[in-house]
């Protein structure tokens, strides 16, 4: 185990040799430098975990894991201006969804609220004057 908290991703630049899938015994697949180093520099962004992207964990509520994929592709794809303009995402419009148990409890407190306080302030100032 490493110790304190890992970066969850990091992102490399540099020249990077070609690579590519051979087929090894048994019919699996092994990965195989194939060149030497290109003089040219590329990128390669490491992810530590892939638990995030998983079906059931990309569109938890709250955590944007998708978005977070969408962000790192188009900063690949595209460049630091043009994933600027990706990294927004829309928001949504309008109100969250209340249940009528909800719109009922609200629409009673804000419709009889201010006529019970005016009866209350009525009735305290009528006993008082007795």
């Amino acid at each position: 185990y490493l110790p304190g908290p890992q970066p969850l991703a990091i992102l490399l630049d540099g020249p990077f040799p070609e690579a590519s899938f051979v087929e090894a015994e048994e019919g699996r697949s092994a990965l195989e430098l194939t060149g030497i180093a290109p003089r040219e520099n590329g990128s390669l962004l490491l992810i530590g975990s892939s638990e995030m992207f998983k079906n059931e964990h990309i569109a938890t509520p709250g955590f944007q894991h998708r978005q977070l994929l969408l962000n790192a592709i188009a900063q690949m794809a595209y460049g630091q201006e043009l994933a600027t303009l990706q990294a927004r995402s829309p928001t949504p419009r309008g109100f969250a969804f209340q249940s009528v148990q909800a719109k009922s409890l609200w629409r009673s407190l804000v419709v009889g609220l201010g006529p019970l306080l005016f009866l209350g302030y009525a009735l305290y100032r009528r006993v008082r004057s007795i």
